[in-house]
């Protein structure tokens, strides 16, 4: 097997060793050239020509131009030697190629194939061959060439050159053909058919008779359906050879020699136009004129002179144009259309005894096996019923065949071949039936038509074939035809099929046929329709088939039941016209006659009598049309009849449902069920329409029909009527519209048939269900009945429906009827109802899914489901975000704020940072609750927002970026749920993380501002409190003028204490601001109401007196305070009350005490209002009051408490002798030295303080002997020998010491010698000057270094001088003095003690001036 061009490899062409040389073959090379030359002009593969020439150019460049190329191989040298045969093959069929033109076309692939086995050959002896590397590229080129036009050859394809001229011609050589077939039974034809093939394939005549001589040769072969030709263009070709080759046996000599005395001298064609000149020749006209266009006056032949004024020969062009067009002109368009009669042709020709020779050879060829026999006989038969006397001639001949066989007559036989599946003989036959027919003239023979008649369902069939053919053509005009006659009309129009077939070639479209075609077949059927209906209408096509229609119709309807079929086929006819009307209106002419006819029909029995199903379907389709155009001409007798028409309808729908029914005549039981179904749907919908547009006839006629009243309910009732449910919802509309009796149990009935439907698996009648019991619900009667019935379950169900429709109507009408009867609410489909608030939904959908979705919100668990329902809480704020207006908003707002108010998930959701829907609760709260009297939504969301800001920090922040506490402020200002205001606010106050936003917003200004004596409120107290701890709340606290009246209205009339106390601890915090001279009035008022806070000062209630306490300190703390305090006697309840345990309670009242008795001056110059206190204090024995107290082991672990008492008590002994005298007599000194002792380690603010309070005492002899008698002097030296008495910071409480007993002239220990010298040996055994050694080293002040010189001197002085001197040198004590002497302030006082101690002691004399000298050198 050869290989495919792609399949030679290039190693096929490697090069081998040489072992022989052979020389180049002359043969081979000449083969070649010749093949170049030969291949260049092939017709119809230009692109494959060229690849071909230049593939063997270079195969003889690489064999034998200066090449010394061997073969080595056997192999290599067998595919060489066969080289010049294939070669010599391709030249062979390059000649062929070029020399049959004509069979190229219709033969196409046959010859691409052959070529491309050919060049294949080639390839695969070429791919043997080993070439020397240097020629392996042009090896390479050569095959890949070769290749190419091998796939171009056998992938040609419908794209390819080749194909698409032989597609082409193939076309306009069968239009030809068709046109031309009969025309001429003369040697013309023969010329006229090669010329134009001549003409077109660019071949000499004579060649082209001779392709065809082959082509008729070979027709009975299966060559013509291996080659793939065309069989309609064969058939088309053998028929006209056949035709014309009876006729020109024997003229073909003589016409040649006659045709080539007609050709032109000059151009040597058949002349065109020919003219005759002077010299008495005849030459074409254009050849004259362009011989004198040269310049040339003579004749082309005699050389004689001739003139410019010549005509043309008519005569001659006359004797010319029988022998056809010329060969150089072309053919020209022939006016005869295919299918008519050609008699036109032989118009005068009688029907001799030729012609009956030549009806029994037709006869006898159809007789035949032989196909083209087969033809000829009918183009015999065709010729001759086109003659005059041809039609009788030729249905009536017979041609005998041996018995047994019976004679064949024409019109039987050519009937039976029409039958067959050959195409060609259904056309032939048609054609000769149309001849037979021809209503030209007289018109058909009676007989003849007869005998067709017999062969209607032939014809019939062919009538019906899919496309536009001219086989069906011809059918349909030889019913038309046939249809002349009474008889064959009669029988025709019982015939069921025949309408159809002719309306249906009124119906091609005109893009798959010609123009000619298709007016054709309209004349055909306006004709045929006309004489079936013996109508002689005028006007459009459609106008004739309307009126023949009619009248068909009419007739059919008067002799029913033979013309069952025909009243059908007619009705079904006008039903497709009605329905293709396009944009009809009611001025449409047709559409008014059609109308007019039917409506005088109804009027008739002809209609109820009518029985098919096709039939009633057909006038139910067309009056629903035409009663939307005329709906005011609606009249009584359309309404009877569709009345009864169902009704008879129903019976037949109930006999085939019976068991006992017989089937059928199809058998199909279900498909007639199912047509009369949708007979009984749409005849219902009509009844519907006329009773929507026509009610007072609607109610006559089913109020004077009361059987047909009686059916409609019945239909309605029945189970098993088998009656559509969309079809028994629109008969139910009909009788609610028109029987007007209603009572309960009428209402029930109604609602339960709708309820019935409503479960139909009919989405469009659950629609209408859906919207009818909205429409009752809103009309708010019966809603009982409505329940009764189970209406509410059906809503239940629609609502859940696939149809969105069903789901909006049942939506509304169940959130309508919860305004008037209790409904399920546990049983609504949660999701489905959330999914109306989408935008997509109307207002109207959107609010009743509002409405349902707060029933469901309200019933237990409900508010859960919502929670838990993804998308439901999103869904809801969209909606409010979205349709705030709405008239359901509020309802929804309402909804989400009273479940954020119960459940605490709820509320975590909507605070959600994502969602932001408190944002949209708050946002439409505040903008869309205006009205006063309507604050019920503003309080629920004070509410809810007061619970927000119980639920944690990522709620209260929530409130914050939400604007809820502003909308609690406002609320606040507003008086609205004013404590629930303040409740919230207090819960982000404490917050510390939003205290600050509620500062900004002003809640100081309006809590000042909606505090009075009806509203002291706990919460802004606490919220007050809270504020003023900071320095920013306080200055706001500080800056409202109303807020001195605003705390004391809390204090006077909270009605709880913690809010009484937090009131108090503003006070407390604010008073003392309060010391501007603008701020005198605002302190005073204050000061004034002082009484409140020993109004509610309860000592068995220790829980609430802090913030009193602090706010009196606070008082206390100035003058003005100090009297009122004095003036409401509130020294006596703090005196009386100092025993309490409460050790913060304790602290604060020894601070107020302490506070008042500070006004005593040091210089013990008193005021009238600081003696009056001073009585007051020395009137409740106050010294055993703190006597006791310092007993207390419990109080004096209270060091602030102990300071606050020590500090009374100084200050009290700054107030005088007798003050002194009167305090030590009640135990005072007793009482410090006490503390003293206690305090003696670590050194502390006390033991300063109890020093500083002794002071004072040791001035009065009662005093000073008590402080003698009680051991004061150690306690102090007690103290000094304290190894914290050095350290720098306890520098103020030695410099106390030293002073009280050191100090001032006027100090009475200091001036009495022996207490003195008591108190110096006591100081000295502690060992003390090592303390003071390192104080005068390290001291941070000079004065605490003078103190110690001071000290140490008075040592040396008043103790035993001896031994301090000497302590002082083994102690560094002199080297410090030494030291000190270089500090300012303090060198006087150590020169002074280094002159003592020289003088009292030599030692240290000796050493000071040692020590000086030594600095001094």
């Amino acid at each position: 097997m050869a290989r495919e061009w792609n399949d030679v490899t290039f190693e096929d062409l490697t090069e081998q060793p040489v072992t022989m040389t052979i020389p180049a073959d002359a043969v081979l090379s000449d083969l070649l050239l010749s093949a170049i030359t030969e291949l260049k002009d092939l017709p119809h593969i230009s692109k494959q020509n060229e690849l071909l020439v230049e593939a063997f150019t270079s195969l003889h460049s690489l064999l034998f131009k200066k090449t010394d190329e061997s073969w080595s191989t056997a192999d290599e040298r067998s595919a060489f030697k066969k080289l010049p045969d294939a070669v010599q093959k391709i030249l062979s069929l390059a000649a062929k190629w070029k020399r049959s033109k004509l069979r190229i076309l219709l033969y196409w692939s046959t010859f691409a194939d052959e070529l491309s086995t050919a060049v294949t050959e080639i390839q695969r002896l070429f791919g043997r061959l080993q070439v020397r590397a240097t020629k392996r590229e042009l090896a390479r080129a050569i095959v890949e060439k070769l290749g190419r036009v091998i796939q171009g050859l056998r992938d040609g394809g419908d794209g390819s050159e080749l194909t698409i001229a032989a597609t082409d011609f193939k076309e306009k050589l069968l239009d030809f053909l068709r046109v031309n077939q009969s025309k001429s039974e003369t040697s013309e034809a023969v010329t006229s058919i090669s010329s134009w093939i001549a003409k077109h394939v660019g071949s000499e005549v004579d060649s082209i008779r001779q392709e065809l001589q082959e082509i008729k040769e070979n027709a009975d072969s299966t060559l013509h359906a291996e080659q793939n030709l065309d069989a309609e263009l064969l058939e088309q070709l053998l028929l006209s050879l056949a035709v014309i080759e009876e006729k020109t046996a024997g003229e073909s000599i003589i016409l040649a020699e006659v045709k080539a005395k007609l050709k032109c001298g000059s151009c040597e064609s058949l002349m065109i136009c020919p003219v005759t000149v002077e010299s008495g020749l005849s030459f074409c006209k254009s050849c004259i004129e362009e011989r004198f266009r040269l310049g040339y006056s003579t004749c082309p032949v005699t050389k004689i002179e001739i003139s410019k004024r010549f005509v043309i020969n008519v005569a001659l062009q006359n004797v010319i144009s029988c022998f056809g067009e010329s060969e150089e002109q072309p053919a020209p368009e022939s006016s005869t259309e295919e299918g008519e009669s050609s008699d036109a042709n032989f118009e005068g020709v009688p029907f001799d005894e030729f012609s009956e020779r030549k009806v029994q050879t037709g006869l006898e060829y159809l007789s035949s096996t032989t196909k083209p026999k087969v033809l000829t006989g009918f183009a015999h038969l065709i010729k001759c019923a086109s003659l005059p006397g041809g039609p009788l001639a030729v249905a009536n001949a017979k041609f005998i065949r041996p018995p047994p066989d019976p004679p064949i007559k024409a019109i039987p036989k050519v009937l039976e071949l029409a039958k067959t599946q050959d195409p060609q003989y259904s056309k032939l036959a048609m054609k000769l039936m149309v001849a037979l027919t021809s209503d030209k003239g007289p018109g058909p023979d009676s007989e003849i038509t007869l005998e067709v008649a017999d062969g209607l369902d032939v014809l019939i069939s062919l009538m019906k074939e899919g496309r536009l053919t001219r086989t069906r053509l011809l059918a349909a005009e030889t019913v038309a035809n046939i249809l002349l006659n009474r008889q064959v009309r009669k029988t025709v129009r019982s015939y069921n099929g025949i309408v159809p077939a002719l309306v249906a070639l009124s119906n091609v479209d005109p893009g798959c046929v010609s123009s000619k075609d298709l007016k054709k077949a309209d004349t055909v059927c306006s004709k045929g329709l006309q004489r079936l209906a013996k109508c002689s209408k005028r006007g459009d096509k459609t106008q004739m088939i309307v009126a023949a229609l009619l009248r068909l119709l009419r007739k059919g309807l008067s002799y029913q039941p033979e013309l069952t079929s025909l009243v059908k086929d007619s009705l079904v006819a006008l039903e497709n016209i009605v329905l293709e009307i396009d944009n009809a209106t009611s001025a449409n002419e047709v559409l008014k006659v059609i109308w007019k006819e039917m409506s005088e029909l109804l009027m008739t029995e002809g209609f109820e009598a009518h029985t098919t199903v096709p039939g009633r379907m057909a006038i139910i389709s067309i009056m629903t049309k035409l009663c939307g155009l005329y709906k005011e001409n609606i009249n009584k007798f359309l309404f009877l009849y569709l009345l009864k028409m169902m009704k008879g309808t129903r019976t037949e729908i109930e006999n085939l449902l019976a068991p006992s029914a017989p089937l059928p005549q199809d058998g199909n039981v279900e498909e007639q069920l199912k047509n009369l179904k949708k007979l009984l749907g749409r005849s219902v919908r009509l009844l519907c329409y006329c009773v929507t547009h026509g009610k007072e006839t609607a109610q006559s006629v089913l109020s004077e029909n009361v059987d047909e009243r009686k059916t409609l309910e019945e239909m309605v009732h029945g189970e098993n009527s088998g009656i559509l449910d969309e079809s028994r919802l629109e008969i139910q509309s009909i009788l609610d519209q028109i029987y007007v009796k209603t009572t309960p149990a009428t209402v029930v009935e109604r609602i339960a048939i709708l309820v019935k439907l409503s479960k139909s698996k009919d989405q469009g009648c659950r629609q209408q269900i859906a919207g009818k019991l909205r429409v009752f619900v809103a009309g708010k009667q019966n809603l009982s009945e409505f329940k009764e019935a189970g209406g509410i379950g059906a809503l239940m169900a629609l609502l859940q429906d696939s149809n969105p429709n069903c789901q909006r109507d049942a939506l509304i009408a169940l959130q309508e009827l919860s305004l008037s009867v209790e409904i399920p609410v546990d049983q609504l489909p949660f999701q489905i109802i959330l999914d109306f608030l989408d935008d997509k939904w109307p207002i109207c959908e959107r609010n009743a899914a509002v409405w349902l979705l707060d029933l469901i919100i309200k019933v237990p668990k409900g508010a859960d489901m919502f929670v838990k329902t993804k998308g439901a809480l999103e869904a809801t704020l969209n909606l409010l975000k979205k349709d705030s207006d709405s008239p359901g908003s509020q309802k929804i707002a309402t909804a989400l704020l009273q479940m954020a108010k119960e459940d605490a998930s709820v509320r975590r959701r909507i605070a959600e940072p994502g969602l932001r829907g408190l944002g949209i609760l708050v946002k439409y709260v505040r903008d869309h609750v205006k009205d006063p009297s309507r604050i019920e939504l503003k309080e629920l969301l004070t509410a809810t927002l007061v619970l927000f800001c119980g639920d944690g920090e990522a709620c209260q922040e929530a409130v914050i970026e939400a604007d809820g506490h502003m909308f609690l402020l406002t609320s606040l200002e507003e008086k609205i749920s004013k404590e629930k205001s303040a409740q919230g606010l207090l819960e982000l106050i404490r917050n510390t993380g939003t205290r600050e936003k509620i500062l900004e917003a002003g809640f100081v200004t309006v809590a000042m501002g909606s505090i009075d004596a009806r509203f002291a409120c706990t919460d802004i107290a606490l919220g007050l409190s809270l504020l003023s701890s900071t320095p920013e709340g306080l200055n706001q606290i500080y800056s409202d003028p109303r807020s001195v009246p605003a705390l004391l209205n809390l204090v006077e009339h909270c009605r709880e204490p913690k809010g009484q106390d937090a009131a108090a601890s503003v006070i407390a915090r604010l008073y003392p601001r309060l010391n501007r001279e603008e701020d005198l009035a605002r302190q005073t008022k204050i000061a004034e109401r002082c009484e409140l806070f020993f109004k509610y000062l309860n000592p068995l209630d220790m829980s609430h007196l802090k913030e009193f306490l602090e706010a009196l300190a606070a008082i206390a703390a100035d003058m003005k305070g100090r009297k009122w305090i004095h003036e409401y006697r509130g020294h006596q309840l703090l005196i009386d009350n100092l025993s309490v345990t409460q050790t913060d309670i304790q602290g604060l009242m020894l601070k107020i005490l302490a506070e008042m008795s500070s006004d005593v001056s040091e210089n013990g110059a008193e005021t009238r209002d600081a003696k009056r206190i001073r009585g007051a204090f020395m009137e409740h024995r106050i010294a055993d009051k703190l006597f006791k107290l310092f007993e207390s082991t419990e109080f004096l672990g209270r060091t602030e408490n102990v300071k606050h008492a020590l500090i009374l008590i100084r200050n009290l002994s700054l107030a005088g002798a007798y003050v002194c005298e009167q305090l030590a007599d009640q135990g005072v000194v007793t009482l410090l030295l006490g503390v003293l002792k206690r305090h003696e380690s670590p050194l502390s603010v006390v033991t300063e303080l109890a020093v500083k309070a002794l002071e004072k005492f040791l001035d009065d002899p009662r005093g000073k002997q008590v402080f003698i008698k009680g051991g004061g002097i150690k306690s102090l030296a007690a103290v000094l020998k304290l190894d914290a008495f050095g350290r720098t910071g306890d520098a103020k409480s030695f410099s106390t010491i030293i002073l009280a007993v050191f100090g001032s002239s006027q100090t009475s220990v200091a001036k009495d010698p022996q207490t003195r010298k008591y108190a110096c040996e006591t100081i000295f055994e502690c060992d003390i000057l090592s303390a003071l050694n390192q104080i005068i080293f390290n001291g941070e002040t000079s004065r605490i270094r003078w103190q110690a010189a001071v000290l140490m001197k008075l040592l040396a002085m008043y103790g035993p001088t001896k031994h301090v001197c000497s302590a002082m040198k083994a102690k560094g004590c002199l080297d410090a003095l030494i030291t000190l002497r270089n500090v300012q302030h303090c060198n006087e006082m150590a020169n002074d003690v280094l002159k003592f101690v020289s003088e009292k002691s030599k030692d240290c004399k000796r050493y000071i001036d040692g020590r000086l000298a030594q600095l001094e050198n």
